[in-house]
């Protein structure tokens, strides 16, 4: 469970720091996850998290959104690290919407950040 909920995290707090970055509407990207098609995510020790768009036939964002590389994750970081609300979990000022309204429960940008962190620099997590 508690991989579940970091990855859903950080695919809610990646499209949020996507949609920004582009500055195009929060519905117009979406983040989700899935076992990595490797022999790692058949065995479920491996994971992809992947953008895509919403609009029918694509508009090109997420070819937008791999032109900004690594500045993508680090703002998913920061935004998971740094909620202007200072919440435990997650809240409407940092990762809650209407649109997530049934995954408020596995959002917590303290497991998600842990699991980002380590990723990006290898931080192992608390």
């Amino acid at each position: 469970l508690s991989t579940q909920i970091a990855l859903r995290t950080i695919a809610e707090a990646m499209t949020i720091a996507a949609t920004q970055r582009l500055d195009i509407e929060a519905t117009e990207l979406q983040a989700e996850y899935r076992p990595a098609l490797t022999l790692g995510g058949a065995e479920g020790l491996e994971a992809e998290v992947y953008l895509y768009d919403t609009l029918a036939g694509g508009a090109g964002f997420t070819r937008r959104v791999e032109q900004f590389g690594i500045e993508i994750l680090r703002q998913t970081l920061q935004r998971l690290e740094e909620c202007p609300a200072e919440c435990d979990e997650s809240c409407y000022r940092c990762l809650r919407s209407f649109r997530n309204r049934f995954e408020h429960g596995l959002l917590d940008r303290k497991v998600g950040a842990s699991l980002l962190r380590y990723l990006l620099d290898g931080t192992a997590p608390r």
